[in-house]
């Protein structure tokens, strides 16, 4: 509909096997237009690292992660 947003974005960056080797960010979401000033956005963000580096205590981190994010905004 004219109030209602479909939002994809997708990157993928490839680096050096030190770095990772190659990540992914992948962006889901809905825009609603609730009135002419106020807006609803609901997203789903997951990110994941192919080749995680263990930190300087020896964790290694997981290799996805999941967000969702509700935003409100004003157009003024």
């Amino acid at each position: 509909s004219k109030r209602t947003d479909l939002v994809f974005e997708y990157a993928g960056v490839l680096m050096s096997r030190e770095a990772g080797q190659f990540n992914h960010h992948t962006l889901v979401g809905l825009e609603f237009e609730l009135t002419d000033v106020l807006d609803l956005d609901l997203s789903l963000v997951w990110d994941r690292m192919e080749q995680p580096r263990a930190t300087s205590t020896g964790a290694i981190p997981e290799k996805d992660d999941f967000y969702l994010m509700l935003t409100f905004g004003l157009d003024i």
